[in-house]
């Protein structure tokens, strides 16, 4: 990484100098590039740690591959999916989505709450990156080893927010990667927060859920060792000061979320703590 490789790009050739010897140590290693193949390894990773008795199944993705813009046997990868919904080619993916999320996108859309992109968010990232000292964007998460300062430079340099993730996009730091920071600025995620909310989980909050589901969340109320929130007011009025924290997070993404409907009518507040959890 130091020789500016990226994480993904260093640890396969890591894996393949490991397995120099082995006959299929360029496949296995490959299998690192992929996408869907990273998180896999991720969850298998995080089930260790846990010393969790669940029993990971891996399938098979089949189609297209994550990102691709291409429809394979009637499969598209959410990426191809999105790139038609901003060109306005609803009918299309009519048949690439379960008919009731169809249904559900497609009346967000006639209510004009749909699309919505980072894009949306440009004049308010922009003013961020902007607005920051290359010091204090040194204290966001996801910045390290001197990213602050190409941050400030780029962000007064360039006018679109493409034109911003372009120049600072390199080897070492994706364009994912770029894209996440410019969402941390929205919502001043430091890596001091990162740091709590990773050692100390602090909620399970639950959006929705079927009949089904009712019935396994009270049994999992009565064993669960973190509060389930189905309930954002009432949360608010028993949580510590760090649950407290991490739900104002929450709270902030929303609030700054609705700001991107095209809509004014739609740019509400503290929808949070307004909105029910969804029973179907």
């Amino acid at each position: 990484m130091k020789r500016g490789a990226s994480f993904p790009i260093a640890r396969s050739n890591a894996l393949k100098n490991f397995l120099k010897k082995e006959y299929d140590a360029k496949y296995i290693a490959d299998i690192l590039l992929d996408s869907n193949n990273i998180l896999a390894i991720e969850y298998l990773k995080a089930l260790q740690y846990l010393n969790s008795d669940i029993n990971a199944i891996a399938i098979k993705r089949k189609g297209a591959t994550y990102n691709s813009l291409e429809i394979v046997d009637n499969i598209a990868s959410a990426t191809a999916i999105r790139e038609k919904i901003f060109k306005n080619e609803f009918e299309s993916i009519s048949s690439l989505m379960p008919e009731k999320c169809y249904e559900l996108m497609d009346q967000e859309i006639i209510n004009g709450k749909l699309p919505m992109a980072l894009k949306d968010f440009e004049e308010e990232i922009l003013y961020n990156f902007r607005k920051y000292t290359a010091e204090e964007l040194s204290t966001l998460s996801d910045v390290t080893e001197g990213l602050e300062n190409t941050l400030k430079k780029c962000s007064n340099e360039k006018y679109t927010l493409e034109e911003f993730i372009d120049a600072v996009k390199s080897k070492r730091y994706t364009k994912t990667r770029i894209q996440r920071l410019a969402i941390n600025t929205l919502l001043d995620i430091k890596k001091l927060d990162v740091e709590c909310y990773k050692h100390n989980l602090q909620y399970i909050r639950v959006l929705g859920f079927t009949k089904t589901g009712e019935k396994l969340l009270s049994k999992i109320h009565n064993n669960a060792n973190l509060p389930i929130v189905t309930n954002v007011p009432k949360f608010m009025k028993i949580a510590n000061d760090v649950q407290k924290k991490m739900m104002e997070k929450d709270i902030l993404a929303t609030n700054i979320y609705t700001l991107g409907h095209k809509m004014p009518t739609y740019r509400k507040v503290n929808l949070d703590y307004t909105t029910p959890v969804i029973q179907v």
